[in-house]
């Protein structure tokens, strides 16, 4: 992935969520075509990514500056909502 981050696909699918009034609620995670990584990270089916290391999510501009500086995160602490539970999962990207 830090190779080719447009391979992120492979291994994960997300999918913007919007409200009524066309704002994002989050995003839904779900496995690509590799499952393995999801599964490890303890991600599961059609979670709601919230948060990214602090970064609102249902925020435009904190999700334009989060997936910017995504490449560069060795550390990530994901917020989900999950069966109506805000969940944290924290996982750590090794360097090449």
């Amino acid at each position: 992935i830090l190779k080719d981050p447009g391979k992120i696909t492979d291994y994960i699918s997300i999918t913007p969520v919007r409200d009524k009034g066309d704002q994002v609620k989050g995003y839904r995670l779900n496995p690509g075509r590799k499952p393995g990584l999801f599964n490890q990270a303890g991600l599961k089916q059609n979670d709601l990514a919230v948060a990214i290391n602090g970064y609102d999510l249902t925020d435009f501009s904190q999700s334009v500056q989060v997936m910017n500086e995504l490449k560069n995160m060795t550390d990530i602490s994901i917020t989900v909502e999950r069966e109506g539970q805000l969940i944290e999962i924290q996982f750590g990207i090794p360097q090449q």
